[in-house]
């Protein structure tokens, strides 16, 4: 009688269990598509968020689409836009806070460095002897907050410039590329800082009108951000190895959502819920 008790007991167990399984395994099933999209959605953007780290041009908070509450704006970059609308309680916690946290520590690489290549045209502001005599220093038109721009004399009455961004001078791959321009004398070269389609300082400098040679020059520039250089490249390192890890991870929930084990797990916890 009581093997017959137990055999009874641990059927209606077994039963309950493969029950719940099913409704666990079912509501993740019904629930996949959402889930995969919401992986894919933050695979792509940490992506391109590495791809543009990797390419030296970071992207910062202001490059995504913002949300402003009463006086607070908040700038929505995709793994914060998917917890700014609650979505994350989908998705699994540990991975989910794991992107939320590389992403931000990207967004502040990036204003690091837009910070540090905005202090070249600063540093330029103070070291003015690198032109030669007839350079001019005045307010820029297209700037928003009054920051001067630079232009330099233009002996040669070169009409067309090259935009580049003052962050050409933090990396040695920038720095080579700037050393060939320099020795263009077809055209000019424009240092600018734009955000938001405005320019906010500039430094012109045409072909003629340094006092020093390009390496002497890109000596220079490379001086005014020379304590920040190694930050950047060390940051660079970390957070380029850290975007690999978290892409692998959801790279694969991007395929399966819901890892077999989770469902296990949450199934018995379910049970005594």
């Amino acid at each position: 009688m009581q093997a017959v008790l137990v055999s009874v007991i641990t059927s209606l167990i077994v039963s309950a269990v493969t029950f719940v399984f099913g409704l666990k395994s079912g509501k993740n099933q019904a629930d996949r598509s959402k889930l995969q999209d919401f992986y894919k959605s933050m695979y792509v953007g940490l992506r391109d968020i590495r791809k543009a780290i990797q390419e030296n041009c970071p992207k910062k908070y202001i490059n995504y689409e913002s949300k402003t509450t009463g006086s607070i704006t908040q700038y929505l970059p995709p793994v914060t836009k998917i917890f700014f609308y609650g979505d994350d309680v989908f998705l699994n916690k540990r991975v989910a806070n794991m992107a939320l946290n590389l992403e931000r520590r990207c967004m502040t690489y990036g204003d690091f460095y837009a910070k540090s290549a905005r202090n070249v045209h600063s540093k330029l502001l103070e070291n003015l002897e690198v032109f030669k005599e007839g350079y001019k220093v005045e307010k820029s038109f297209r700037s928003f907050n009054g920051k001067e721009s630079i232009k330099t004399v233009n002996p040669n009455n070169i009409q067309s410039n090259r935009p580049v961004s003052y962050s050409i001078v933090l990396s040695e791959q920038g720095r080579q590329s700037l050393k060939s321009m320099l020795e263009d004398v077809s055209y000019g070269i424009s240092f600018e800082t734009v955000e938001q389609g405005r320019i906010l300082e500039s430094t012109t400098i045409y072909p003629g009108g340094l006092k020093c040679t390009a390496d002497e020059f890109i000596c220079k520039l490379s001086s005014f951000v020379a304590e920040d250089q190694d930050k950047i490249e060390r940051e660079k390192k970390e957070l380029l190895k850290d975007c690999d890890k978290i892409l692998k991870k959801l790279r694969r929930r991007s395929k399966e959502p819901v890892l077999f084990f989770e469902t296990v797990f949450g199934a018995i916890g379910d049970i005594f819920h």
